[in-house]
């Protein structure tokens, strides 16, 4: 039985435990503007005011405010309370009466509400939730401009804050401007430190914010910032790119490596791929067996170079010859691979279309017409090739079998051998008929 009444008393105190507790003494809320209209860039503070007879024990304040038209700045709550957001906690005190200030700034012309919502209310002595005052006030508020008169009037200040001109000095957007569009982007040329940013608003009463102008490699985001009169606001931005120094170099050629391929076009038929190069991810260009690679010069003049990957190695310039109605690419010639021909053939610079590039021209008198280069065909194919210079006709080249030098016999030489060759077969004839004669 004791069980029984011991749980029925559990119950009945968990029930009344989460039931409001009845409301047993009577407060006040009051809210108030130190103005009910103010010029525009002024201050406005509003006054809250708890009142109770058994002291302000406690409660929960929320004050709310369209932030297009007033900016928080201060507030004081006289020791009795702390702020969390936009909520007011009250601290308990026996002070029958509590005052809480809140001071705006007003940022935009127009007709705007302060709210201020009582969410709880307690006394201090006894503890008990207060009844009987406003939960909800809504105090309203004229925000007005100043004239040239020193009269105020309640004509808006202009809201335009875009622009009718952005540029870089000197350096082109890659799409064209235009006062509704707020990301462009650009290029710079290597070692850009400093630009110039020549931005105008379309009203004479906006304002643009102090443009940072210091710039450094690789990509860079610029904020343009214009600011209406009626504090509006439109920011514009611009990412630049100012181009790196190559991060691989070929000494033996003083070529880089680009590093940004953004406005690069690829060659007809090459795709693109990626591969890692001293430790660094590089961009090349296939088709088939050929490989391409972009590089730049001393000057900064960039071009496509043939590129062998295994061995890392850049060629000659990417600059397709047409021969015979078909094209060929020009390789680099190491004579010391070639030493074979050196007993036949010279080096010398040959000219074919405009383009000089290295090439061998034969020793024989009777060939002067002749050059032989070393192409590469559309495949991939590396070959030797005669050119005929008269007819510009073009045709593979094998070089002949010729006998080294050690097979190799003068005249004289020759003569003298058949000589002794003969003598010899006329003496071992000559002894043969002896000893035939001797046995007969």
């Amino acid at each position: 039985m004791k069980r029984k009444i011991w749980a029925l008393l559990t119950i009945i105190t968990i029930i009344v435990s989460t039931i409001k507790p009845i409301k047993a003494d009577t407060g006040t809320v009051t809210a108030y503007l130190s103005s009910d209209s103010v010029v525009l860039s002024n201050k406005v503070t509003l006054t809250i005011k708890l009142s109770c007879e058994g002291g302000v024990g406690g409660g929960k304040i929320l004050f709310s405010y369209d932030k297009q038209y007033l900016q928080y700045s201060s507030s004081n709550l006289n020791g009795r309370g702390h702020i969390e957001g936009n909520l007011i906690v009250v601290e308990p005190s026996a002070d029958k009466t509590v005052t809480f200030t809140i001071t705006f700034s007003t940022i935009k012309i127009g007709s705007t509400n302060v709210q201020v919502n009582t969410s709880q209310f307690a006394s201090y002595d006894p503890p008990k939730y207060v009844g009987g005052y406003n939960e909800n006030i809504v105090k309203a508020l004229q925000i007005k401009a100043q004239t040239t008169n020193n009269t105020t009037t309640t004509t808006p200040l202009s809201s335009d804050a875009s622009l009718t001109s952005l540029q870089i000095e000197n350096i082109e957007f890659e799409q064209p401007f235009s006062s509704d569009v707020y990301e462009y982007t650009a290029y710079a040329p290597i070692n850009t430190e400093t630009i110039s940013v020549l931005a105008k608003a379309s009203s004479s009463k906006a304002t643009i914010n102090k443009i940072n102008e210091s710039v450094k490699e690789g990509w860079n985001e610029i904020e343009v910032v214009c600011v209406a009169q009626d504090k509006t606001t439109k920011t514009y931005k611009i990412r630049l790119y100012v181009e790196e120094k190559p991060k691989i170099v070929y000494q033996d050629k003083d070529l880089g490596v680009v590093v940004n391929l953004d406005k690069v076009t690829d060659p007809e038929g090459f795709v693109r791929k990626e591969i890692i190069v001293k430790e660094n991810q590089i961009t090349i260009f296939n088709k088939g067996k050929l490989n391409l690679i972009y590089l730049a010069d001393g000057e900064n003049n960039k071009d496509f170079y043939l590129y062998d990957v295994e061995n890392d190695k850049v060629g000659s310039k990417f600059e397709p010859l047409e021969i015979d109605g078909k094209q060929y690419l020009i390789n680099e010639i190491d004579y010391t691979e070639f030493t074979e021909m050196e007993k036949f053939y010279k080096p010398i610079k040959v000219i074919i279309n405009g383009k000089q590039f290295d090439g061998w021209m034969s020793l024989a008198n009777n060939m002067n017409n002749y050059r032989l280069v070393y192409l590469k065909d559309l495949e991939g194919n590396d070959g030797i090739y005669s050119y005929e210079m008269s007819e510009k006709t073009l045709q593979k080249f094998t070089l002949p079998l010729y006998p080294v030098e050690e097979d190799k016999m003068e005249v004289r030489e020759m003569l003298y051998l058949t000589a002794a060759v003969a003598g010899t077969a006329s003496l071992i004839f000559a002894i043969f008929l002896t000893l035939k004669r001797k046995e007969g």
